[in-house]
């Protein structure tokens, strides 16, 4: 028999909590199943070591803590017993090596907040706003351990923070129109984090709602701005031309009205006179008909000025910069007609010292209108011209 039978002594180590946070120390107990007469020394993996006192059955064995983040990286921690024997080198007759022992490291949950903000509250319309989201968290926590973040706003626009950055930005153009007064105000925020999922932090929030005021800078006639004064009143033009550069009296006239590029209402044209061309919105042009003069047979063409006067919204709108161009010019030209004047007699025969009398008829076109003259003298062949003839009569010769 083998004096003692080897004195058997057992080595094992429990944690002691179930659970710690990652901001905390993990603590361990190593045990030994009975006190012996000298230090003891027990190996854990990863080559740490704690020592047992002579005398005495425990001693803590101590971790780091993980440390308090924004991240997701709760963990299992797991803690195994390597090897045990006494300070001075002695061996024991016969150890056992109990179970590793196992713990839980959870998440503390630290907020990051992701904040939408703008460059400016007020913005000419046309002009550019830069929406920026910035991470922010707890005081000196390091935020730059994501995967990177894409942000939906309410508008549409996306913006993108880049993997290991703390914010990013995106730049959008107010909406522009050619007329008086601003748009809408441009109210955004954080609609959606498209890929919160990937983005490990333990919790993100979302903050910020922007509002930025479109302002209108009216212009005048021939003073569209600069590229330094955004818009400065868009500059529209409205021209007029004739579709031909003559008319015949009997043609309706035509003209084109057009501006110089198409806006997003309705636009009426004032013509001299008083009368109006429409212009539909998205559309450039828009054509104005004159009635015909009138095929007559007299000569009257004549030049046919058509001059622009005002052009607005049919909607009331006035336009910031407009500038209405010369008037249309073109010519009626008479279509030739002929008038007939006819001479005939009374009789063909009358007694000496008899009379005569001579009618001169007019043949026309079919229902035109041959009053308008301002009368007509004929002298005949055979009659002498007398101071005062009887009207459509003459003295027949001896």
């Amino acid at each position: 028999m083998i004096p003692n039978g080897g004195d058997a002594i057992s080595v094992s180590i429990v944690a002691d909590q179930a659970e710690f946070s990652e901001a905390e120390e993990q603590t361990f107990t190593v045990s030994l199943s009975e006190a012996v007469d000298r230090d003891v020394t027990v190996t854990l993996d990863g080559g740490n070591t704690v020592t047992i006192a002579a005398g005495e059955t425990d001693a803590t064995y101590t971790r780091d803590p993980q440390g308090d983040d924004v991240f997701v990286d709760g963990e299992n921690v797991t803690v195994a017993l390597e090897d045990a024997a006494a300070t001075d080198g002695s061996a024991f007759e016969n150890v056992t090596l109990g179970d590793a022992a196992e713990t839980t490291v959870i998440d503390t949950i630290d907020t990051v907040t992701a904040t939408l903000s703008a460059d400016s509250d007020s913005v000419a319309e046309g002009g550019t706003v830069t929406y920026t989201v910035t991470l922010t968290g707890p005081q000196g926590a390091d935020l730059s351990g994501h995967n990177g973040l894409e942000f939906r706003l309410a508008d549409g626009s996306t913006v993108t923070i880049a993997a290991g950055e703390l914010s990013g930005s995106a730049t959008v153009t107010a909406a522009d129109d050619a007329f008086e007064g601003g748009q809408a105000t441009l109210v955004n925020s954080i609609a959606t984090v498209e890929n919160d999922s990937d983005s490990e932090f333990e919790q993100l929030v979302t903050a910020g709602e922007t509002s930025v005021t479109v302002t209108d800078e009216p212009g005048t006639p021939g003073n569209p701005g600069d590229p330094g004064d955004p818009n400065g009143g868009d500059a529209i033009s409205v021209s007029i031309v004739a579709d031909q550069a003559e008319f015949s009296e009997a043609e309706e006239q035509t003209f084109t009205v057009s501006l110089s590029e198409a806006v997003d209402r309705e636009v009426t044209v004032t013509l001299d006179g008083g009368n109006t061309v429409t212009i539909a919105a998205g559309e450039t042009d828009a054509t104005y008909t004159r009635d015909p003069q009138g095929d007559d047979v007299f000569v009257d063409g004549e030049n046919v000025t058509v001059a622009l006067e005002d052009a607005a919204a049919t909607d009331g709108s006035a336009f910031e910069n407009v500038t209405l161009g010369d008037a249309a010019e073109t010519t009626v030209i008479d279509t030739i007609d002929t008038v007939t004047a006819t001479l005939s007699a009374d009789s063909d025969s009358v007694a000496e010292g008899g009379t005569r009398h001579l009618h001169r008829d007019a043949d026309r076109p079919a229902s035109a209108d041959l009053s308008g003259h301002n009368g007509l003298e004929f002298r005949l062949a055979d009659v002498p011209r007398s101071p005062s003839p009887p009207e459509n009569s003459a003295a027949a010769p001896p």
